[in-house]
Parts: C-alpha cells; sequence; structure tokens
C-alpha cells in the first residue's frame, strides 16, 4: 500500500512539470528558464533583489488626491481586466483581460457600464498585460502590450497597436495596424506596466519581479525583433515591508509590484498592488532621470487584483481589479490628483 501512495506521490509532483514541459516544448518557449521559475515560485523565491538603494514608504510624501467610486464594471465577460487606456476620441476607458481569455477589446463608461467589445485578429497564444492610448501622426491608437511572462521563459514579447475604434463599428473585428517585437538584453522580464511618450516616439515598460522594479525603452516602431533598453530603475517605489509579508504571507512579497503604468504630459502613474505613485516630470528632465528619483504616494482602495489604471489626463486617474475567483463584483475608481 505504501508503495502505491509513494508512486502516486510522485506521479502528482512531477505532473505541472510535464505539463510546463510539454507546453513549452510546443509554443518554443525556454523550458529550462520556465521549470527553474515556477520552481522558485512554490517556496517564494522568486523575487530579484538587484539594488540596496531603496527607499522607505516614510521617506515619501504623500499626495493629496480625492478618490471617488464611479461604479462597477458592468460586462461580466472582462473577468480580470489587466490593463486600461482613455480613449482620445470617445469618453470612455478601453480594457482588456488577462492570459486565458480571447483576445478581445472592451469599451466601458467611466462609471464601469458596458459600451461593447471588438474581437482582436489576433491568433497567438498571448499574455495581454497593459494597454495605452496615443496619438500618432494625428491619428489616435490603442497599444496593447502582450508582455505577460510570468515564468520567465518567452524568447520575445509583442506590442500590438490599434486604431482607436469607433464605437459605431462595436463588434467588428480589429486588425492591428503595427506590431513591435521585441526582446530584453539580458533574460527575461515579465511586463505588466506600459506607456507611450508620444513626443519621442517610445513606448517604456517596467518589469514586475525586480526589486526595484526596471523601466525599460523600445521604439514605437520599429522593424524585426528589437531588443529593449533598460533606462532607470524605480528606486522611490518601497519594497515589500515585513508588515506585508506578514499579513500576507503568500502574497505579501508581490505588493509592491507594478501592475500597471500611464503616463500623461508630464505626469506619469506607476500601480502596484497596494497604492500608485506618482511621478512629475521637470520641464526640462527626461523621463529617466524623473523615474529615478522620488515619487510621491498615492493610496489607493483595496481592490482586488489592482492591475489596470489609465490617465484621463494629467490630474485625472481611474483604477479597477480583476473580478475574484472571475465572478466577483469590482469597481471603478477615479483618483483626482493635485
Amino acid at each position: 500500500m505504501f508503495r502505491w501512495l509513494l508512486v502516486l506521490a510522485v506521479l502528482i509532483a512531477i505532473t505541472p512539470y510535464a505539463y510546463l514541459a510539454g507546453f513549452g516544448f510546443y509554443h518554443g518557449l525556454n523550458v529550462l528558464n520556465g521549470v527553474e521559475t515556477f520552481t522558485l515560485g512554490l517556496i517564494n523565491r522568486d523575487l530579484v533583489y538587484s539594488e540596496n538603494n531603496r527607499v522607505d514608504t516614510s521617506e515619501l510624501e504623500t499626495a493629496n488626491v480625492e478618490i471617488v467610486w464611479k461604479g462597477k464594471l458592468e460586462n461580466e465577460r472582462l473577468e480580470e481586466a489587466s490593463g486600461l487606456a482613455y480613449g482620445n476620441e470617445s469618453d470612455v476607458l478601453f480594457a482588456i483581460n488577462d492570459s486565458g481569455n480571447a483576445p478581445e477589446l472592451f469599451a466601458v463608461g467611466l462609471d464601469g457600464k458596458d459600451v461593447g467589445v471588438w474581437p482582436i485578429d489576433y491568433a497567438r497564444n498571448h499574455d495581454f498585460e497593459d494597454m495605452a492610448s496615443f496619438e500618432f501622426e494625428r491619428e489616435s491608437y490603442l497599444l496593447v502590450a502582450d508582455t505577460g511572462d510570468n515564468l520567465n521563459w518567452r524568447p520575445h514579447l509583442t506590442l500590438l497597436v490599434l486604431e482607436e475604434p469607433s464605437l459605431d463599428s462595436i463588434g467588428e473585428t480589429l486588425e492591428p495596424v503595427w506590431t513591435v517585437e521585441f526582446r530584453f538584453p539580458k533574460g527575461y522580464r515579465d511586463v505588466e506596466g506600459v506607456a507611450v511618450d508620444e513626443k519621442d516616439e517610445l513606448v517604456y515598460l517596467i518589469s514586475k519581479r525586480r526589486i526595484p522594479a526596471e523601466v525599460f525603452t523600445v521604439p514605437l516602431k520599429a522593424e524585426g525583433v528589437v531588443t529593449a533598453q533598460k533606462v532607470a530603475s524605480l528606486r522611490g517605489v518601497p519594497a515589500p515591508t515585513a508588515r506585508d509579508l506578514r499579513e500576507d504571507p503568500n502574497w505579501g512579497r508581490a505588493s509592491s509590484s507594478p501592475t500597471a503604468f500611464d503616463l500623461h504630459g508630464r505626469t506619469a502613474m506607476v500601480v502596484t498592488y497596494k497604492e500608485a505613485y506618482l511621478f512629475q516630470r521637470a520641464r526640462r528632465d527626461a523621463w529617466a532621470k524623473t523615474f529615478s528619483g522620488l515619487p510621491k504616494r498615492v493610496p489607493l482602495p483595496e481592490i482586488w487584483g489592482l492591475e489596470s489604471g489609465a490617465l484621463g489626463s494629467s490630474d485625472v486617474f481611474y483604477v479597477t481589479g480583476e473580478r475574484k475567483d472571475g465572478i466577483a463584483a469590482t469597481d471603478v475608481f477615479e483618483v483626482r490628483l493635485p
């Protein structure tokens, strides 16, 4: 009897690894790296602490903001909102689901009301993680980031650029106008925050499982597979505290991980699972210098799966989260910045 129990235990233990290996080989992923990252995650050792000159929360000024509850997300198909973008042409929020869902673009009213859905013509196995709206050559676009890499095993990642759809085209299939394929200079990164600098025609990306988080750029348009350039470290975003780890031993270590990002004019907002950070660029400074400095803390309501945020302007910010267990209600909040 003991022998059969031992065999059963071994089979149970190796089943996830067998699935990972099969999935990874089929999709051309780095299986060894994926297995290593998966194992480190099981023992809560998947964060990389790369620098020591970090700040404590007490060193940051708290921004004087007003937070207004706007409503609940109405469309239940939007189960795992992982990215938001404020429309340039319509007074709506565009949203995407996380991985495991069909590639679709959702339009949501500022009060969370359902406006409509467009399918996206994208056949790849994907992990959409964030969005951004921008203007290029006097046209309005949406950027969708297929940049999730929880297991650090994707050889390259993809940014999809869509024309911002009009609300009278709801239901029509959206085809990417162009894509940007990129890799990281050393190793792999899981990215859940992207933003577009229209003036410099750059996309900014923030890594998730690095403390401090790293800031990279790639060109807004490029041929072939380009290499992202590291430009800054977010030393001003505090690492998880002892209290974070004590209150949530399983997920507290990820409390300070960047999950959303946006910029508008000289204002940028970085969202983590527990709060947000406001960066305001001086007129003559580059974003790299700004991101290397100290932001202001922006306390937020407790939001399950806080992975979506969008600047409506330089002084209005919207946030929402995932539905717990894929079914619970989730709220939309407007954050009015100073």
